[in-house]
């Protein structure tokens, strides 16, 4: 735990850092355009905190450091004398902003710096697969045009009156992590200026964008909310717990602004630390350095968006009466839904497998158009059941092709959901099943760029332990009711009757568009996906597995 710095008017330091130059320079040069910083004094007194700083943390100084004090110095121009704050006062400010909010600076090579640009990476993935696979083609990464947005929380080249603002933000919501969805939504806001620009001026573009003025703050920070609201918690707890290293969690739920961490909302950063599948820790007494230069190469070889197993259990059983929300469950106004598509063996599945959990056979298209007459049933069974029929299953990841598997997902999903923006899918198999899992996910992200799709970590199997462990049932075609349902797109006039002899109401869901919700994590709609109706929703999604058993066996007959 890093120790709380004393008072600058303390310190009785010398300016004799190996850099002091490089610090007496970023003085001279921060903000000349403003009268305030132009003074000696408060060059000289710049300088003379940053060397503190330095000292005190015995850390080398990194340009960014001075773009991050500015700001907290202008105080002191803003307000009249009896009220500016203190030098000490100041500092104090800079001190604790640094150690919550731009934690990057204390790594001798920035490797948790990098770690955040994978993050991001992933996450424009998730949200915005066209904008990532452009840049990707073109060459273009987060480090060419991110890093003073993530060093300095935008204070780079954003008006000073106008950092001071976004900075209030950020405090009384309290996210580190925030601003990862902050820099999402600038990429995204200037999408048409991406999209249309050559490639030799794309980096140009790129770090000549920010903030410019308050209506783009607002709408930018509302954007952000959007983002944030629509991804799963472990993105953030995974972000918070092995980049930025703090024991703050998420307030879950797309609430915004004083929300209090307690220990069910650490749960789930701690299991993003300690989860073998996707949590990148290392070993324990390792020095830091060395912890995250291998933190940063396991991030990297993750080619996939996680969700951890508490998440999917957490959206395909609903709450139990009277117990308490846990930090994986969503909300009862969560603005998305996720979708869990099998692509385990039918048999498999037919073995056991979650509520909502859809079957989907990447394959199946393919024997359809072979089959003819068949090809309903084909499109509802894995590429094991063709054996059956005599035919060569076409169960290589190779043998994908993106027109076939969109087509099977529109057979699985029913064509609105595939390109509806609240339905979320999760991609689910077996340990055994990782190169089809990884085949199909650069599929539908890449080829299709497709939005919010993502990979249960550690497998059915990870997920089915987490099931058991908090009691909950799993479905087997003994136990699978056996009226079959058609999946919906739901609307705001649109509504699925709950299943007979099942307690809960229709489900509904606006159309909402993806610029975000607001603070409130909602759309103010009235057709929102709840908690309350998820055994609904689970009873029809589940009853699709026996109807397209009892397809096939007719089809056999």
């Amino acid at each position: 735990e890093q120790r709380v710095p004393p008072s600058f008017s303390t310190w009785c330091g010398k300016l004799n850092e190996p850099n002091q130059r490089v610090i007496k320079a970023d003085c001279e040069r921060t903000r000349a355009e403003v009268e305030f910083f132009r003074l000696p004094d408060v060059r000289a007194k710049m300088e003379a905190m940053l060397t503190c700083w330095c000292q005190l943390q015995k850390a080398r100084y990194k340009q960014g450091l001075n773009e991050v004090l500015a700001p907290f110095l202008f105080l002191q121009a803003e307000r009249a004398e009896e009220v500016a704050p203190s030098d000490d006062e100041v500092f104090a400010c800079f001190c604790a902003f640094l150690r919550r909010y731009a934690p990057f600076f204390d790594s001798e090579d920035f490797v948790p710096l990098q770690c955040g640009f994978v993050f991001f990476r992933g996450l424009l993935l998730y949200h915005r697969p066209d904008l990532h696979n452009l840049l990707t083609e073109r060459g273009v990464t987060p480090d060419m045009f991110c890093m003073p947005w993530f060093l300095t929380v935008f204070a780079n080249k954003t008006p000073l009156r106008l950092t001071l603002q976004l900075w209030d933000r950020h405090l009384e919501r309290g996210e580190p992590a925030f601003f990862v969805f902050l820099a999402a939504a600038v990429l995204a806001n200037a999408e048409q200026r991406v999209l249309r620009a050559e490639s030799s001026n794309l980096p140009e573009i790129l770090t000549s964008l920010g903030l410019t003025s308050r209506e783009e703050l607002e709408n930018l920070w509302s954007a952000a909310e959007g983002l944030y609201n629509r991804t799963p918690a472990t993105f953030v707890a995974r972000l918070r717990r092995n980049v930025l290293r703090s024991q703050t969690a998420r307030p879950l739920g797309g609430r915004t602004g004083g929300d209090q961490v307690t220990q069910e909302d650490d749960a789930l950063s701690t299991t993003a630390s300690s989860s073998s599948s996707t949590s990148s820790s290392v070993a324990i007494g390792e020095s830091e350095d060395s912890e995250a230069v291998k933190l940063l190469e396991k991030l990297e070889q993750e080619k996939c968006f996680f969700i951890l197993p508490e998440e999917v259990v957490g959206h395909c059983y609903p709450p139990r009466p009277d117990e308490p929300r846990k930090p994986w469950q969503p909300p009862p106004l969560c603005p998305w839904r996720l979708l869990v598509l099998d692509v385990r063996a039918s048999m498999s599945f037919e073995a056991g497998h979650l509520p909502p959990a859809v079957p989907f056979d990447p394959f199946g298209a393919a024997a359809a158009d072979e089959r003819g007459g068949r090809a309903s049933a084909a499109l509802q069974q894995g590429p094991w059941q063709l054996l059956q029929w005599g035919l060569e299953p076409a169960a290589s990841p190779d043998a994908l092709e993106a027109p076939k598997v969109f087509e099977a997902l529109k057979a699985s999903l029913g064509e609105d959901w595939v390109c509806n923006r609240e339905a979320h899918i999760c991609l689910l198999g077996s340990t055994s099943d990782g190169a089809l899992l990884k085949a199909l996910y650069n599929m539908l992200t890449r080829e299709l760029t497709l939005r919010h799709i993502s990979v249960a970590s550690g497998g059915y199997e990870a997920v089915l332990a987490c099931a058991e462990r908090q009691g909950f049932d799993i479905i087997s075609s003994e136990s699978s009711p056996s009226t079959s349902a058609r999946l919906t797109t739901p609307t705001s006039t649109q509504s699925a009757a709950p299943a007979p002899g099942r307690e809960g109401g229709g489900v509904a869901a606006d159309g909402g568009d993806e610029s975000g919700t607001g603070a409130d994590g909602g759309s103010g709609g009235d057709g929102h996906w709840g908690s309350k109706l998820a055994s609904a929703w689970s009873s029809l999604a589940g009853r699709k597995a026996v109807d397209a058993a009892e397809a096939a066996a007719g089809a056999m007959a």
